[in-house]
């Protein structure tokens, strides 16, 4: 599975901004420059962005092995409102079994402090499996 072009095939992700910077062994960065569009009501990066930006990360990640991966659960916390910028999510797979995997998300900003952290619990489904 060419991760760049499932990446690349993720509309919502490509019309936010994000870009995959890096994959593989388990791990991945996706990196969005905040653009005023990205900003909320009082002016700091929108929470969606933010978990836009780590899931496909996440992604990226839970998918580079070549199964194909689907979310079960995630937990994000935020720590910081970042305004400007590039914000980059590095995701590393923590555990993978045969149908499930945890995987940690971290989004810093560009001065390399912690914006967001999230623990994202992936299945494995078959191939032949229907969405």
């Amino acid at each position: 599975m060419d991760i760049f072009a499932l990446i690349g095939n993720d509309r919502f992700a490509q019309e936010a901004g994000c870009r995959l910077v890096s994959c593989g062994m388990g791990e991945a960065v996706v990196e969005v420059e905040l653009e005023e569009r990205h900003l909320n009501g009082v002016g700091t990066a929108q929470g969606g962005l933010i978990f836009t930006l780590a899931d496909t990360a996440f992604a990226a990640a839970a998918n580079e092995g070549g199964q194909q991966t689907v979310s079960l659960s995630t937990t994000i916390s935020f720590l910081r409102a970042p305004r400007s910028g590039i914000l980059r999510a590095h995701a590393v797979t923590v555990s993978r079994g045969r149908t499930t995997c945890c995987i940690d998300v971290t989004v810093t900003d560009g001065l390399d402090r912690l914006v967001a952290k999230l623990q994202c619990t992936g299945y494995s489904r078959e191939r032949s499996e229907k969405a």
